[in-house]
């Protein structure tokens, strides 16, 4: 594999690339339903490494071509670095390619009859797998190979597959396969299974293996493994080209320290000129009611509405973030009507104001469209820069 290559298997994991399987096979029409005859995952883990190829058979109970999609979950940090079809028997591998490339090839192939296969990062660990045609009361296998770095609950190492999300075609599986191999240095004390019954080997590697038939592809799948000893946290491997990669799992504390709750003085600024009329109005409103709605007992607050004039409640000061003092200013924030200019520059100076006690931060939450249209000045025009030839010498 080039470099070029391996740049664009990395990018894979930090941008929405896209992955291209294209080969030709057998022309068709359209067609209404495919289900997933045999999903098969066989994940080696070796330390903290786990590297699952997930390999889909699906068939067509119709008369007819269709295209199956398929969306499903990753661990948002796995990488994603093989994708593979067969055709007429072979396995033909893919390439990595860009966003727009990717598409535009698999719509050519498409409408040509062929079949291509197109593995989609949407990004935030969510990727989408298209496959047309499937034949006739055919079959199609396509297998996808990927990497993670396992994370740790208490003293096991977790791998676990997400399964579907919504918009595949495809809902159940009704082969369901799962065989696991661990390496893990030190040895295995134990192999937990989280959402279904486990059978497990001793031996080096230790295998363990899941089975289930007619499953839904939503359910996740999910095992812990518990070593003698957790492995490092960090991973090094070497590829083909003799570039070393690094990878850390960096946890937090499994306690964190309460932080010390501080006072907040805060005022709600909510826009009520003319130009928010209707839908701007609903969603300022809206916003001023969360930022209520989310204020403890020990703050104070302040709501400001502004439009061509400003109006402050309440009027001897920040009110401290009652129940009672919540419900009168929201009854007050749900009344309002849209009219008139926009003084922002007044609203703002009147927020200051309630500013009484400087060592309790005040906190502004302004809902506005923006347009100011009174209370603004024009500043005066800035002087002219020196030139650094016409200094006195």
């Amino acid at each position: 594999m080039g470099q070029k290559e391996r740049d664009g298997i990395m990018r894979l994991r930090f941008s929405p690339l896209f992955v291209a399987l294209c080969c030709a096979a057998a022309a068709g029409q359209a067609a209404t339903s495919v289900a997933i005859r045999q999903a098969s995952m066989r994940v080696r883990v070796d330390g903290r490494l786990a590297t699952t190829t997930l390999e889909l058979t699906y068939v067509n109970y119709t008369a007819a071509q269709m295209e199956a999609i398929f969306r499903f979950r990753l661990s948002p940090d796995a990488a994603v670095h093989e994708l593979a079809m067969w055709v007429d028997g072979m396995r033909c591998p893919g390439a990595v390619v860009p966003h727009v490339t990717a598409e535009r090839i698999y719509r050519e192939i498409r409408d040509q009859r062929r079949d291509p296969a197109l593995l989609t990062c949407l990004g935030n660990g969510h990727w989408a797998l298209s496959v047309f045609p499937i034949a006739p009361h055919g079959t199609q296998k396509v297998q996808i190979v990927y990497s993670e770095l396992l994370r740790t609950r208490g003293d096991a190492l977790v791998w676990r597959w997400p399964g579907r999300t919504d918009g595949s075609t495809v809902v159940e599986v009704q082969d369901l396969e799962v065989l696991a191999e661990v390496r893990v240095p030190g040895g295995v004390r134990d192999v937990r299974a989280v959402t279904h019954n486990l059978g497990v080997q001793a031996g080096e590697p230790l295998t363990a293996g899941v089975r289930k038939e007619n499953t839904s592809l939503e359910t996740p799948v999910e095992f812990e493994i518990v070593p003698r000893k957790l492995p490092p946290r960090t991973v090094r491997r070497r590829d083909a080209g003799g570039e070393t990669y690094f990878a850390a799992v960096l946890p937090p504390p499994r306690e964190l320290a309460e932080p010390p709750r501080r006072l907040r003085n805060c005022a709600i600024l909510l826009d009520a000129s003319g130009s928010m009329r209707g839908l701007s109005l609903e969603a300022a409103q809206a916003g001023a009611l969360c930022a209520l709605d989310r204020l403890d007992e020990q703050d104070r607050f302040s709501l400001i509405v502004f439009g061509p004039d400003v109006s402050v409640w309440p009027d001897d000061g920040p009110a401290p973030a009652t129940a009672a003092n919540k419900a009168q200013a929201a009854q007050w924030i749900r009344a309002l009507k849209a009219v008139g200019g926009t003084d922002l520059a007044a609203a703002l100076r009147a927020a200051d104001a309630r500013n009484a006690d400087p060592s309790v931060p005040l906190h502004l939450f302004v809902f506005t469209d923006g347009c100011e249209t009174l209370g603004t000045r024009k500043l005066p025009p800035a002087p002219p820069a020196e030139d650094e030839d016409e200094k006195p010498s």
